[in-house]
């Protein structure tokens, strides 16, 4: 894990993790016949994972310069709940803090190069297509999805609600609180 640590904060081009999926593997196996819990090793990916997914967003906001407003690169399902242990497909979003032209442009451009920039690490598109690249909104709207989920319980939202409720930020500085209270408060509501 130190190994691969060090090889992620020093990546300075996606296309060198092109061996990080191979590389998580033999870790993976290493750590398991080491006699490691299960749990431990899949915090430990983990961990690692979110390293990658930070180091590719300050690459790609390295070449896109300052973004406009705040923003939180949203991990969920199996890497939410920090239980990832080979590369499954990637489960991830992006919220930004003001809707703007130019806060839709760099954040479009931000998600492309980071889903790219994972793709080459081995992480796979999500089949279902819950990829930054799809699923990036201001703040706003994702208060309004996730009440909209809560409020109208069908078919399509409990599915979306069931994925999406195990998030986390991995990188950027914009608070979520607002979609945990959202969350915390359907736990009383009575359908």
């Amino acid at each position: 894990p130190v190994y691969l640590r060090g090889f992620i904060e020093t990546l300075e081009d996606p296309a060198d993790a092109a061996n990080y999926a191979e590389a998580i593997g033999q870790l993976v196996s290493s750590l398991f016949h080491s006699g490691l819990a299960a749990i431990n090793i899949s915090q430990i990916v983990s961990s690692l994972n979110d390293a990658l997914v930070k180091r590719l967003v300050a690459l790609a906001s390295a070449k896109l310069g300052a973004a406009p407003t705040p923003f939180a690169w949203i991990v969920f399902g199996s890497e939410g709940r920090l239980e990832q242990t080979l590369l499954t497909d990637q489960d991830n979003a992006l919220a930004y803090a003001e809707e703007s032209d130019s806060a839709r442009t760099y954040f479009a451009a931000l998600a492309t190069q980071v889903v790219g920039g994972l793709i080459q690490a081995g992480f796979p598109h999500c089949a279902g297509g819950f990829m930054a690249t799809q699923w990036c909104k201001p703040l706003a709207a994702w208060q309004e999805l996730f009440s909209r989920w809560i409020r109208l319980p069908k078919p399509e939202a409990l599915l979306d609600a069931a994925i999406f409720f195990d998030f986390r930020t991995v990188a950027g500085n914009l608070s979520l609180e607002s979609l945990d209270e959202i969350v915390a408060a359907a736990k009383s509501e009575k359908l």
